[in-house]
C-alpha cells in the first residue's frame, strides 16, 4: 500500500512555517523538512549567512513551495517585527514558528565577559521572548479551519537540561530558560489550542559548533561521550542526522501532534545519560 504524510497525519500542506537560524544546520535541516512536508517557509539569518538563506530559499523554491529569506540580528527588536510583517505579506499568518537562532562559544565561567553575557542572554532569551510576545498576538484567539492554531518549537540544547561540561555556564543556562519558556507558554496557551515544545539536541558538527574545525584526534574526544557513536568512531554530522531534527520538528509542526504540548525532545544519542 502507498501510504502518504497524509495518513498519519503529518501532512503540513499549504501552512506557513517561519525558522529563525534557517540558514545553516539545524535550522535549515528543519527548513527543508517542512517544505517537504508541505509548508511554505521564511527563514532568517544573520547578514554573514547570506548566501546560505539564498541557497536555501531557492531549494524550497525548486520543491514547488513559496519561500522568502531574510538575513538580520534578532536581538535588534524592531527585526522582530519586521520578520512577522514580512512573513504575513508574503506567506501568510505562520501557522508554525521554530526559534533556532543563536551561537556558541566555549569560556571557562571565571573568564566569561560581561559584555559576552549579556549577548548570550539577549539572543537566548530577550530575542526568544520578543518573537514568543509577537507570535501569541497573532495567534491567540485566531480563526482556522483546524486545529493547528499556533505551534511554537523552540531549538534547546540537552546542556540545558544536564549542564555543559564546565565551559558552558552561558549557553547551558540560556537554554535552560528556553526549556522553561515553552513550558510555561504551553500551560498559557492551552486554552488557545496553541503548542509549545522543545527540541533538545547533544552534539552535532555544524557551522556553530565550537568544536568543529578541531583536529580529528579532538573530535574523536566529542564522539567518545556519546553512546550511540561509541562503535562508529566518527564525528556525528548533520549530513548524516539532518532528517532527525527536521522529522521531529514537523511531528510537533502537524495534526499529529494534536496532543503534545509543554514536550522536550531530547536527541543526543544517549549523551544526556552519561552525566
Amino acid at each position: 500500500m502507498d501510504f502518504q504524510l497524509k495518513d498519519f497525519g503529518l501532512d503540513i500542506t499549504g501552512k506557513v512555517a517561519l525558522v529563525t537560524g534557517g540558514g545553516t544546520g539545524i535550522g535549515r535541516a528543519i527548513a527543508l523538512t517542512l517544505a517537504k512536508a508541505g509548508a511554505d517557509v521564511l527563514i532568517i539569518s544573520l547578514p554573514h549567512n547570506a548566501k546560505e538563506v539564498e541557497q536555501t530559499v531557492q531549494e524550497i523554491k525548486d520543491m514547488g513551495r513559496r519561500a522568502v529569506g531574510m538575513t538580520d540580528d534578532l536581538t535588534n527588536r524592531p527585526v522582530v517585527d519586521a520578520m512577522i510583517e514580512k512573513c504575513v505579506k508574503e506567506l501568510g499568518v505562520p501557522d508554525i514558528a521554530v526559534l533556532n537562532h543563536g551561537f556558541n562559544k566555549q569560556y571557562q565561567t571565571v573568564d566569561i565577559p560581561d559584555e559576552f553575557w549579556n549577548k548570550v542572554y539577549d539572543t537566548f532569551v530577550n530575542s526568544y521572548f520578543h518573537c514568543v510576545k509577537a507570535l501569541g498576538k497573532l495567534w491567540i484567539g485566531r480563526e482556522t479551519p483546524d486545529r493547528i492554531k499556533g505551534r511554537l518549537i523552540i531549538v534547546s540544547s540537552n546542556t540545558g537540561l544536564r549542564g555543559g561540561g564546565g565551559r558552558y555556564l552561558h549557553y547551558s543556562t540560556a537554554k535552560a530558560a528556553n526549556i522553561q519558556m515553552a513550558r510555561n507558554l504551553a500551560v498559557e496557551w492551552a486554552k488557545y489550542d496553541i503548542t509549545a515544545n522543545v527540541i533538545c539536541p547533544g552534539i552535532f558538527k555544524t557551522q556553530l559548533s565550537s568544536w568543529a574545525n578541531d583536529p580529528m584526534e579532538k573530535q574523536l574526544e566529542h564522539v567518545a561521550r556519546i553512546p550511540l557513536h561509541w562503535a562508529r568512531q566518527e564525528p556525528i554530522t548533520m549530513e548524516d542526522n539532518k532528517e532527525l531534527i527536521g522529522t521531529i520538528a514537523l511531528y510537533l509542526s502537524s495534526p499529529a501532534a494534536d496532543y503534545t504540548t509543554g514536550g522536550v525532545f531530547v536527541v543526543d544519542a544517549g549523551m544526556s545519560e552519561r552525566f
